[in-house]
């Protein structure tokens, strides 16, 4: 964490923006996975005031996904919502722009037991998959693995975990 802290505040003096919007996306991601709510907030909010403020709407919109999801975590479903359609609702983002906002909208579909959920989570697993990143497809796995769950239909939700057993970085015990 203070290679981190390093790493942003040598960015910020060099005005190498695009660098510290990595840190602050990274550290926020982190924490959120990690369920360090305090330190995701101040990361995710600063983050996306930097990242307004310079104009580097790759990194916002990335960014505001995981914000979605930090308020998904925390069970504020309604504003974990409000957020992730306001970021679908950008037209052109990239397939990894989109991936934070939409695996969180349709979780949130999958747990309201609204129909659309699944269709969605099958969509951002197709936009998740080509990445071949862990950090990409397992939220997604999850999502299934949920919906699955309250159908009562256990081999898809079997085959979701087998799907992550084959990821990199995956351990089976």
């Amino acid at each position: 964490q203070q290679r981190l802290q390093e790493s942003l505040a040598l960015a910020l003096q060099g005005g190498f923006h695009e660098h510290a919007a990595r840190v602050y996306t990274n550290v926020g991601e982190h924490a959120v996975v990690f369920k360090d709510f305090a330190r995701a907030e101040t990361f995710i909010t600063e983050g996306i005031r930097f990242d307004t403020e310079h104009d580097l709407d790759a990194w916002t919109h990335y960014l505001t996904g995981w914000l979605a999801q930090l308020r998904f975590e925390q069970g504020r479903y309604d504003q974990a919502q409000q957020i992730a359609q306001q970021v679908l609702s950008i037209d052109r983002l990239t397939s990894v722009m989109r991936l934070p906002a939409l695996t969180v909208l349709a979780r949130l579909q999958v747990r309201r037991g609204e129909a659309q959920g699944v269709r969605r989570l099958e969509e951002a697993l197709a936009l998740a998959q080509p990445t071949g990143e862990s950090q990409r497809i397992v939220p997604v796995l999850c999502g299934l693995c949920e919906a699955a769950w309250q159908l009562g239909d256990d081999s898809a939700c079997l085959a979701a975990l087998r799907w992550a057993e084959g990821l990199p970085g995956a351990r089976v015990n």
